[in-house]
C-alpha cells in the first residue's frame, strides 16, 4: 500500500528538522535581554532618524524662544465688552431669563 504524498514528504526532510530548529534558535534573540541592551538595540539600526529629529526638536526649541509674545494674546470671541456695556445688557434681561438659557443665544 502506497504511503499518502504528506507522510513522504515527512519522512523525506526529517533530517533536516533539527537543523532547522537550531537555525531558529540561534536566530532569536536572547531572552534575558537588559534595558541598556533595549536602548542601544533601539537607538543603532535608526541613528540617521533620530539625530534629524533632534535637530527638528532643537529647531523648534530655538524658534520658541526667537519668536516674541504679545503681552496678551488675541482673544478668541473678539475685544472684551467694557464693565457699563455688560452692566447695561444684564438689566435687559427678563427676571425669568437664566444663564442657560442666555448661553444658548448666538
Amino acid at each position: 500500500m502506497n504511503k499518502p504524498l504528506r507522510d513522504h514528504l515527512i519522512a523525506r526532510h526529517a533530517a533536516a528538522t533539527p537543523r532547522l530548529d537550531a537555525l531558529r534558535r540561534a536566530a532569536l534573540p536572547p531572552a534575558d535581554i537588559t534595558w541598556r541592551e533595549f536602548l542601544r538595540e533601539l537607538y543603532r539600526p535608526h541613528r540617521a532618524v533620530w539625530r534629524a529629529l533632534a535637530v527638528i526638536w532643537l529647531v523648534l526649541l530655538v524658534l520658541q524662544f526667537a519668536v516674541v509674545n504679545p503681552a496678551r494674546p488675541p482673544s478668541l470671541a473678539g475685544p472684551v465688552p467694557s464693565p457699563e456695556a455688560v452692566a447695561a445688557w444684564f438689566a435687559q434681561l427678563n427676571s425669568h431669563e437664566t444663564l442657560s438659557q442666555i448661553a444658548q443665544i448666538p
